[in-house]
């Protein structure tokens, strides 16, 4: 995605939203140096933000009660 194209789709969105990147791709890993991400969409979505084992951040999508509207970016390491 070009700079141009982040910027308009982001743009789009409540400007207040938090932004979060998410992917189900596996967690990249550090000793393997840097990865590289693609974006393949920019969207407002709802979910609730938690931790799972080992305090590791993730998503439960949808409306519910401790839900909230968030923008996210999503990524993918298949480029």
């Amino acid at each position: 995605m070009k700079v141009k194209e982040l910027i308009s789709q982001l743009q789009k969105l409540d400007q207040q939203l938090e932004v979060f990147c998410y992917t189900e791709d596996s967690v990249p890993n550090p000793q393997n140096g840097p990865s590289i991400l693609d974006i393949v969409q920019v969207a407002e979505t709802e979910g609730q933000l938690l931790r799972v084992k080992n305090e590791i951040p993730t998503v439960r999508f949808g409306k519910e009660p401790n839900s909230q509207a968030f923008a996210i970016i999503v990524v993918t390491s298949d480029m």
